[in-house]
């Protein structure tokens, strides 16, 4: 394993705005015989709109952030999350199916029952054996100081990407506009729409990059930004300073991923495109992308991307 001077990785946290890479970024890593990043917990639940009507996680049902569970309530609380009902379906059926629920539940109650307890055991079940277990939840960027808290030898790889290319993707996914109304994908619904959608993404994007500025000067050993475009313009470099961040050697297949959540690509593609760079300007329309632009301001500015 390659050391990294602040010691070992404890575990691995994947954050950023949703569409902006972080399964690319899981998927690189999970090439390594060492680490095994899970799916989205969404445990501290999901992204804010405009500052508010957060989506809560199973993080909601602990009295506080620090405070233990009674072994009853402990106990229906894993029954909840594995029929379903709380936080991602797919997350806790997955540790449902990996380690058995009933084990799962009779481990959690024999703990400390506190909120990074439940965690840390879905994390490593998750990592299936692996030394550096992992999570990627887009909306953890805005947790950081919370998990580092909770362990403080993790290691957090925030993935920034140009605030555009991120509305392209998520209006292609259907997150966003007409699709997610139900609504035909009319042009002009779309622009409407993604006027109003837009001001949310703006304001989210302008918070990941104050965010990352203060991440950078509290969290130096612990945290690390790479801008999207520039791992899939010249992957080799920022892969092996991802690798030495976590503590772990590069490996040349980490460049051939199969593609699997692109909004670009067909599944079953493999490699990482260039091209993923600039899809984006035949995506929207160039009212909107001057829009997003202005909305993001001076901050386009400090990451260098283009105003146009």
């Amino acid at each position: 394993m390659v050391m990294n001077p602040a010691g070992p990785t404890s575990h691995i946290f994947i954050v950023g705005l949703a569409r902006s890479g972080t399964h690319l970024v899981r998927s690189i890593l999970n090439a390594s015989d060492e680490i095994r990043v899970g799916p989205e917990s969404q445990f501290l639940g999901g992204a804010s709109r405009l500052g508010h009507l957060a989506r809560p996680g199973p993080l909601a049902a602990f009295p506080d952030a620090d405070g233990p569970l009674s072994e009853a309530e402990a106990g229906k609380l894993i029954d909840r999350l594995m029929a379903g009902t709380t936080g991602r379906r797919q997350y806790w059926r997955g540790a449902a199916s990996l380690e058995g629920a009933e084990p799962f539940r009779r481990r959690f109650q024999g703990s400390p029952r506190r909120a990074r307890d439940l965690l840390a055991m879905a994390i490593e079940v998750h990592g299936r054996g692996k030394a550096i277990p992992g999570d990627k939840t887009p909306s953890n960027l805005f947790h950081v100081p919370q998990l580092l808290g909770w362990f403080p030898d993790a290691r957090v790889i925030h993935i920034l990407r140009d605030p555009r290319a991120v509305f392209a993707s998520a209006m292609g996914k259907g997150f966003i506009g007409p699709k997610r109304l139900g609504l035909p994908a009319l042009r002009p619904l779309e622009l409407g729409l993604g006027f109003w959608w837009s001001i949310d993404l703006a304001a989210q994007w302008r918070l990941a990059v104050d965010l990352d500025s203060r991440y950078r000067q509290r969290f130096p050993d612990n945290y690390l930004m790479c801008r999207f475009e520039d791992l899939v313009g010249d992957p080799e470099p920022h892969i092996r300073r991802m690798c030495a961040f976590v503590g772990v050697p590069y490996r040349a297949d980490m460049v051939d991923r199969p593609v699997v959540s692109s909004s670009f690509m067909p599944r079953g593609t493999r490699g990482i495109r260039k091209g993923a760079r600039s899809q984006w300007r035949s995506a929207i329309s160039p009212p909107l992308a001057r829009w997003i632009a202005l909305l993001c301001g001076a901050r386009l500015d400090e990451q260098g991307y283009p105003r146009t």
